[in-house]
């Protein structure tokens, strides 16, 4: 009986082998009613479970296709399975996502060369956008900085798109209808929050960025390694058999669908289960991002916001200073900067103060920035004349570390980087704000040109006006050389604006004069100058001169010493320095005390956050009328003046912007 037992055990393993080693590319296919199935003919003591598990087959679908299935299998029995539900059930399904056309409004003072910037675009790209716009853009006027896109999500592409709010937008629903995250459109955008995600705004995004968030863990398993046969015995049961082997009834009664009774000598699947481990990629969802305050959460994170403990907070500030090209303004930069940090200490303030000379053939640039104590300022003030290194700018962005940038007028970073600071506007802002002004207010005027001019030079203001008058069919008035003004037959019934294209004293000098003999001969007359901004360099001797003329002087910067706040800043640097702080266009030490004094009690005031906005500040020189230019810019200081010397005898402080 023993040997019968053991030939049967035997034969139930050989013909186990045998099935499992079918792979499911060597079985036959048929076609029924157009439809491609699989099929396998059932062995002795097949169980559903078990085919299934063999081939890799769906369940459910195997029960749709054999109906019978179900029930118990029989021995020659045929099972299909639909290929095209096989093939269906690994198809990826693409999903396609489209980004409308976005159209940037021209703001005052932008170019196509700052607004290709600011969209990673090249001026090319905008010119073949905008065919018209090489001929010149307007404030006020749309264009077209991205054509409508399609994006599959089985792209690997992430790169920047830009997207335009609609009215039933909210921050979280266009995350999740572009597969990226909260996070990653407010790290894109650091100028945007839930609360000024408005209808109109442009937004930096990248589609299908959230597939990139994952993580990998170690996840087990318990699965079957193989099948053990088993012969019923008198009294089994489910549960007696399932605990002898040390698996759950249900487990015992799926490797055997289809069995109901039990019967002796009858032979039983028994499962064997190993344990696998195996590396699994996970999606990761902050669950923050599902409420408002878990976004303001991620929000303050992503700006350093904290509470502060106390009333004035701690503020790690860097110097660097490049003062080869002169020693004078540096000089009085730092001073006046030190008596800004000196005030600032008697209201409380903790100032770690770090000074660097980025000249010095023993620290460049690169070096004081590989320096462990950079890299945890909150904010590094930099002296750059011109050509601003962007390795500064890019190290500020990668640290959260606000660059300010208080004197090259040329620089653009600020349209590229969330964390720098534009102190003093580029020309074409500035221009673009004087030539607002006269638009607005010289409207009646006679337009007279002294002087030349350089017609290529499109950033001119003159050349600005000169265009708007031919534009508007205005009638202007050339002369070359100051001489010829004695030629021009002036009208007392007319008010004339001269536009003297001089920059040199002597020219000044020579035009001022030119310009009394002429109003000697008729004191009726009405004269508006609008001057060069270096003119304001020669006020204290011509003063007197231009108040008669009515002159403007546009101008970054205006300095008045009888000012009370002022007298008050030159009897500290007196008493700190024994002597009176240089005269110079601009003020360089009232400029270094205006800039710490302003950017660290903003730091204060706003917790770290500058969407917060800043204090307002009642500057000795240099006003702060900061705002980003994008949701993904930094930040352009867009005060410009005018001084004008009035014929009252007084002078009057103009800001434009």
């Amino acid at each position: 009986m023993s040997m019968k037992i053991n030939r049967i055990f035997v034969l139930g393993l050989c013909l186990m082998a045998m099935s499992m080693g079918l792979a499911i590319e060597n079985l036959p296919k048929i076609e029924i009613e157009g439809k491609t199935y699989y099929y396998y003919d059932v062995k002795k003591d097949d169980s559903l479970y078990g085919i299934a598990k063999q081939f890799g087959w769906d369940m459910q679908t195997i029960i749709a296709a054999n109906p019978n299935s179900s029930t118990n299998l029989k021995k020659g029995q045929r099972i299909y399975y639909p290929i095209a539900d096989q093939m269906q059930s690994e198809k990826t399904v693409t999903k396609e996502q489209s980004l409308d056309e976005v159209s940037h409004k021209v703001k005052h003072g932008e170019t196509v060369y700052s607004i290709s910037m600011m969209y990673g675009l090249k001026p090319e790209d905008i010119y073949e956008l905008n065919p018209s716009s090489r001929y010149g853009i307007k404030a006020g006027e749309q264009l077209v900085v991205q054509k409508a896109v399609t994006i599959s999500n089985d792209s690997d592409d992430v790169s920047n798109v830009y997207y335009t709010v609609q009215s039933e937008d909210s921050l979280l629903g266009v995350a999740e209808s572009y597969d990226t995250s909260v996070e990653d459109i407010l790290r894109l955008n650091p100028g945007l929050s839930e609360n000024s995600f408005n209808e109109g705004d442009i937004v930096k995004l990248q589609p299908n960025s959230d597939k990139n968030e994952t993580e990998v863990r170690n996840i087990e398993k318990r699965q079957v390694e193989h099948f053990e046969p088993y012969q019923i015995n008198k009294g089994d049961t489910w549960t007696s058999i399932s605990q002898q082997f040390n698996i759950t009834t249900e487990e015992l009664k799926e490797a055997n669908d289809g069995i109901v009774e039990l019967k002796k000598g009858r032979y039983l699947s028994i499962p064997v289960y190993e344990i696998v481990v195996s590396e699994e990629k996970y999606v990761v969802e902050d669950p923050r991002e599902q409420t408002i305050e878990g976004r303001q959460e991620l929000y303050d994170e992503i700006h350093n916001v904290v509470e502060l403990e106390e009333q004035n907070q701690s503020v790690d500030l860097g110097v660097v200073l490049t003062v080869a090209d002169n020693k004078n303004r540096e000089a009085e930069f730092l001073r006046g900067l030190l008596i800004a940090v000196d005030d600032l200490k008697e209201k409380d303030y903790k100032i770690n103060l770090h000074v660097y000379d980025a000249t010095s053939t023993e620290t460049p640039i690169d070096s004081i920035l590989n320096k462990a104590e950079v890299g945890e300022f909150d904010m590094l003030i930099t002296t750059y004349e011109k050509n601003f290194p962007k390795n500064v700018a890019d190290f500020g962005q990668d640290k959260n570390i606000d660059i300010i940038n208080v004197f090259d007028v040329k620089c653009n970073l600020f349209n590229t980087h969330s964390n720098f600071v534009q102190l003093l506007p580029p020309t074409s802002y500035f221009n673009d704000a004087v030539f607002n002004y006269v638009k607005e207010n010289k409207a009646d005027c006679k337009y007279v040109f002294v002087g030349k001019n350089n017609p290529k030079d499109t950033d001119a203001l003159d050349n600005m006006i000169k265009e708007y008058l031919k534009i508007n069919d205005i009638d202007y008035v050339e002369v070359e050389h100051i001489e010829q003004l004695e030629a021009l037959k002036f009208v007392d019934d007319t008010e004339y604006l001269i536009c003297p294209q001089l920059t040199k004293k002597s020219d000044i000098d020579m035009f001022l004069s030119m310009m009394s003999n002429i109003y000697e001969t008729n004191d009726r007359l009405k004269f508006s100058v609008l001057a060069r901004p270096n003119w304001i360099v020669y006020a204290d001797q011509f003063k007197d001169k231009y108040n008669l003329f009515n002159t403007y002087i546009p101008s970054r910067f205006y300095f008045e010493p009888t000012d009370y706040n002022a007298e008050e800043f030159i009897k500290k640097f007196a008493e700190k320095y024994g002597e009176q702080p240089v005269n110079s266009n601009p003020n360089y030490a009232a400029l270094g005390y205006d800039v710490v004094r302003f950017f660290i009690e903003s730091e204060n005031y706003n917790n770290g956050d500058s969407n917060n906005g800043f204090i307002n500040y009642n500057a000795l020189q240099t006003d702060f009328h900061l705002s980003r230019m994008s949701n993904w810019s930094g930040f352009l200081n867009q005060c410009v003046y005018l001084i004008n010397y009035t014929p009252s005898e007084t002078v009057e402080k103009i800001t434009l912007n």
